[in-house]
This record gives structure tokens, sequence and C-alpha cells, in this order.
């Protein structure tokens, strides 16, 4: 056979700095998708509250619609509260 037309076969040394090349690619790539994923997830908790709110919302005016227009009572300390008093965190 010629020698030329050998097949090449990679030593260790080539393996392993092939290795490292990959190790050191998927690790930027990482850094690079990790900070934006702290941000979806943050999104995500937004919309969830958001939705909650409204749901709390349309059980309160559902329950006005059903009772005269009188809102329910507020459990609280305060004599003068409102639900958006009561609502926030």
């Amino acid at each position: 056979m010629d020698e030329k037309n050998k097949p090449r076969v990679k030593s260790r040394r080539e393996k392993l700095i092939e290795i490292l090349v990959l190790l050191l690619v998927l690790s930027i790539g990482a850094a690079i998708l990790f900070p934006t994923g702290s941000r979806s997830k943050e999104s995500r908790r937004r919309s969830s509250c958001q939705s909650n709110l409204k749901q709390i919302m349309l059980s309160v005016q559902q329950y006005a619609l059903d009772n005269d227009k009188m809102y329910p009572l507020i459990a609280s300390s305060q004599l003068r509260s409102s639900w958006a008093v009561a609502l926030r965190p």
C-alpha cells in the first residue's frame, strides 16, 4: 500500500486536545445561555402572579354580582382597608 493512502491514526494527545476543545465550546455555550434562563424564570413567575391576581379579582367581582354589589369583608386589623391593600404582598 502506498503511504499516502494509509489511514492516519490519531495519537492520544490529539484525541485529548479534541475532547478539551469540545468541552470548551460547550462551556462557552452554557455560559451564554445561563443568564437568559434566569430571565425567563422571572418572566414565568410574573405571568403566573398576574394570572392569580386576575382570578382573585374575577372571583371578587362574581361575589359582588351575586350579593347585590356588596363586596366580601376583609379580615384585617385596620378599620379602613381596601382590596388593593389586602392583596399587596
